[in-house]
């Protein structure tokens, strides 16, 4: 962790304030080419060096340092001595050979810098919640893509002035603030290769070449869903001889055939230890402080959390040198309708702007509305960004990486497993991911090839039948009308917390129409576009396994776009919730005197 003020013209009086307040330790003054910087670590202070590393941020806590494949970036701006040191998991703050101030950030977005601009001086750190004191206002735009999605996206923050460094990037200062420089791309199908068996064997190859290099000589700690992605995991681990122990969690007792179920006949006939953590025991209050106390972190409240410490708990306790392992990849997203411009947002897995109207008892339907046009206007920017593709669903496969990936499913591994243990997720390795290139979109297509490959290649952990009922999904809105009382004893304190955000119905009234609400199947959405019929006839179809998942695409294609679901409301009102108590807890603002 470390905190960066970086002053180039006459604000000293101003950057000593700023550092003085964010530092817990000792401050390092180090000259730059233009102006001067002011650094603490929370390790180490370092020296006053010429050139190289100052700074390493590891949102995994310390997993492998895989290095990056240097014939795999472009290394153009990169010097050498630090090409040869840096890993690709992990960001860095750097002096270049003319002394002027750099950062490297990794390719995925598990390790995030921050920077915002304050009273002349730019402030870099990899630590949110400290920055946030210095933008004490909200950003309006990001308001409404967070209350919709519960994530954030476009390096934007939920506060005015204060984003993130673009992921794969060089990053410089410049005279406006920030300049940065693409050093890899993700490119799915870009490359197609027609020989499907040669794509096959390199798949395979490269699956257990990337685990092999993240795992080495680490005891494993694996989620187990007893899907393809962790259970090919637990095979090629199995396989190579590491120390492993897999554990799944459930709300209840684990039905037949659930995740549950499943991941623990799978670990079973392998020998592996295995244990069920029960998540539907904490009332919703008790949740969001746990998610609270990880630190503050661009998305909603994580509903496993539990199950990672305890799983955390019982590996350190187990093992000298645990490892966290995910099976996240991007081997191919489940197809969809991809008629329209608009059709693409299902890919980016964003939500239609009419999720927004299950706050206007909170906010009032004159707000709502405008959030709704400031969303829709994002939407029509993260389209307009895209690069082009020659098909669809590459372009689909694209904005899952760009949006929903990195701004939403990676950091919740930081979250729950960061701030636990180490960890790793192999099957994003920059390599990996580069040989994706090679696979056309239609073995993409409900991750097809992968699958196919897997069942191949492990036969006997693919045999058991698995339920499309996901008993990992929590009853939020049962949760609600069980803690109701306790949630109204302290929502009265949160409705002017937000900063910018007037409630002029308070979370009272919005709680009040959540309860009186007929609830949703479980682990369903509100369908309550015309469309929805079809997509939840669809989704009966798909639970209920009455035909392949190949022959459901041509009906997936006509009718299959996640954009048009809309959420719960009750996941709504405890993801606003969650944010009021996020801004609560953020301390008092720093208000540097101006130079």
């Amino acid at each position: 962790m470390f905190v960066a003020v970086v002053n180039c013209g006459d604000a000293d009086k101003a950057a000593q304030y700023i550092a003085t307040a964010m530092a817990p330790r000792d401050i390092t003054e180090i000259p730059l080419q233009r102006g001067r910087m002011l650094l603490c670590t929370w390790a180490v202070a370092p020296a006053r060096p010429d050139r190289g590393i100052l700074a390493v941020v590891d949102g995994t806590a310390g997993s492998p340092e895989v290095a990056v494949p240097t014939a795999l970036i472009d290394t153009d701006g990169i010097p050498a001595g630090l090409l040869n040191r840096i890993s690709q998991d992990r960001s860095y703050l750097y002096l270049d050979e003319a002394r002027s101030l750099a950062f490297l950030t990794d390719h995925i977005g598990t390790s995030r810098i921050y920077h915002v601009q304050a009273a002349g001086c730019d402030v870099f750190s990899d630590n949110l919640a400290v920055l946030a004191r210095l933008a004490p206002e909200p950003d309006e735009d990001c308001l409404a893509f967070f209350l919709t999605n519960g994530a954030t996206f476009m390096d934007r923050t939920l506060h005015a002035g204060l984003s993130a460094l673009p992921v794969a990037s060089i990053v410089t200062l410049a005279d406006t603030g920030p300049a940065a420089r693409r050093y890899w791309n993700f490119r799915p199908g870009q490359d197609a290769d027609p020989d499907t068996d040669a794509v096959s064997r390199g798949l395979w190859d490269r699956i257990e070449s990337a685990v092999a290099a993240h795992t080495a000589g680490r005891q494993i700690v694996l989620p187990l869903s007893g899907g393809h992605d962790s259970t090919t995991l637990l095979g090629i681990l199995h396989r190579s001889g590491a120390a492993i122990t897999a554990f799944s969690y459930v709300n209840g007792e684990p039905q037949p055939h659930s995740d549950a179920a499943v991941a623990r006949e799978q670990a079973r006939r392998l020998g592996v230890a295995h244990t069920t953590y029960r998540i539907d025991g904490t009332d919703t209050l008790s949740l969001i402080r746990q998610n609270l106390a990880q630190g503050l972190r661009l998305r909603g409240c994580c509903n496993e959390i539990g199950a990672y410490r305890d799983a955390a708990a019982a590996a350190r306790e187990k093992f000298a040198d645990p490892l966290f392992v995910f099976g996240d990849h991007l081997f191919g997203q489940r197809t969809l309708r991809l008629k329209t411009a608009t059709d693409m947002l299902g890919g980016a897995a964003v939500k239609h702007p009419d999720t927004l109207l299950a706050y206007v008892p909170l906010l009032g339907a004159e707000r709502v509305s405008g959030l709704q046009r400031t969303l829709a206007a994002d939407y029509r920017r993260l389209l307009d960004a895209a690069p082009p593709f020659e098909h669809p669903d590459d372009l689909k496969d694209y904005l899952y990486s760009s949006v929903s990936a990195t701004w939403d499913l990676l950091p919740m591994r930081v979250h729950t497993a960061g701030t636990q243990l180490p960890y790793t997720t192999p099957l994003y390795d920059i390599a990996m991911l580069d040989f994706l290139k090679h696979l056309h979109f239609s073995h993409r297509l409900d991750k097809r090839l992968f699958r196919q490959v897997c069942e191949r290649k492990l036969p006997e952990l693919f045999s058991q039948p698995r339920s499309r009922d996901r008993q990992g999904v929590s009853d939020v809105a049962s949760a609600l009308r069980r803690d109701a009382p306790a949630i109204r004893e302290v929502s009265s304190t949160l409705d002017g917390v937000i900063p910018g955000l007037a409630l002029p119905g308070g979370f009272d009234a919005m709680l009040d129409t959540v309860l009186a609400s007929r609830p949703p199947p479980p682990g369903g959405p509100l369908l309550s576009r015309p469309e929805a019929f079809g997509l939840q006839f669809f989704r009966n179809l798909t639970r209920l396994q009455v035909l392949p998942l190949h022959w459901l695409q041509p009906i997936k294609r006509r009718f299959w776009n996640t954009h048009q679901i809309l959420l719960d409301p009750a996941y709504m009102f405890r993801r606003v919730l969650h944010l009021a108590m996020g801004f609560q807890q953020l301390g008092p603002p720093i208000r540097p005197p101006e130079p």
